[in-house]
């Protein structure tokens, strides 16, 4: 496989991923609205629906996190970067990015032992809906992957999380 080829399929996980958190988003008001509505109507709404809602706010942080960071949708603070030379401005961002990538890479290590001992033991969180927890740590796991490569994207690339030029042709899917 060439490097173009994969580099679309990662594009394609990542605005894949970006897709599917922002179905998760969409549905969940609904199936907060029937909660709601079921429980004024003094009807028992079913128990499902609290965790699934809890669970996808987790799902929907995890698999939105490296397009947010692709097109620079996360929140930042500059004011530290703005200051600075230009001549220190650039070698900081890598040195951010570095930092950042290796933190992922750290956190992903440890996500691989808490789902590696969730498997051996088959532990699973009991609510009104039973979760094995290897579900609970997958998302987090593939996240801060992508996240992880996302940074090191940055730090081999002219792409930058601090300037706010229009996004290049390299940011698109």
């Amino acid at each position: 496989m060439r490097l173009k080829q994969v580099s679309r399929i990662y594009d394609a996980v990542i605005f894949g991923f970006a897709g599917i958190a922002g179905v998760m988003i969409a549905v969940a008001p609904f199936l907060i609205l029937y909660d709601v509505a079921l429980r004024n109507l003094l009807i028992s709404p079913p128990a499902w629906i609290v965790p699934v809602i809890e669970y996808s706010l987790l799902y929907v942080t995890m698999l939105a996190a490296p397009f947010l960071l692709r097109t620079r949708g996360h929140v930042m603070v500059e004011a530290l970067h703005q200051r600075l030379p230009a001549s220190v401005q650039v070698p900081l961002e890598k040195t951010v990015h570095a930092l950042c990538f290796l933190v992922c890479m750290v956190v992903s290590g440890y996500l691989v032992y808490l789902l590696a001992a969730a498997y051996a033991s088959g532990e699973a969180d009991v609510r009104a809906i039973t979760v094995p927890h290897t579900y609970l740590y997958w998302p987090m796991l593939i996240g801060f992957i992508l996240v992880g490569c996302e940074f090191l994207r940055c730090l081999f690339s002219r792409h930058s999380l601090f300037r706010h030029a229009p996004l290049s042709e390299d940011l698109a899917p």
